[in-house]
């Protein structure tokens, strides 16, 4: 086989891997405090897995993280629902292969949250 025709071939046969990425896609870009919010994740190279989710506050130097744990079915899919915390200004999304996404939080009521 020539050089050029087997770098072909192995181009097209590791094509279907280079494609194959991880998306988290969340319901919403801004939160409302205490509304029920789907992420969803989607990498095809953990399907029948699990994955973990972590969602932070943004506060520092001590950012509360939370952990939220998706099943992915045969085509790598899965969400999960979370509530926004009632105290909280953002939330930063973070999951395996995807980049963080940060989401701000705003409160539809007229009184200030308490801190």
């Amino acid at each position: 086989m020539q050089p050029t025709r087997a770098i072909l071939l192995s181009l097209f046969a590791f094509a279907p891997l280079a494609t194959a990425q991880a998306e988290m896609t969340i319901g919403a870009k801004t939160l409302t405090p205490g509304a029920k919010v789907e992420i969803r994740y989607t990498n095809v190279a953990r399907a029948h897995g699990s994955v973990t989710l972590e969602i932070d506050d943004g506060r520092r130097p001590v950012p509360t993280v939370l952990e939220l744990s998706v099943q992915l079915d045969g085509k790598g899919t899965g969400s999960v629902v979370w509530v926004v915390p009632t105290d909280w200004d953002l939330a930063k999304f973070n999951a395996p292969g995807v980049k963080e996404q940060v989401c701000f939080v705003r409160d539809t009521g007229a009184a200030p949250r308490a801190r």
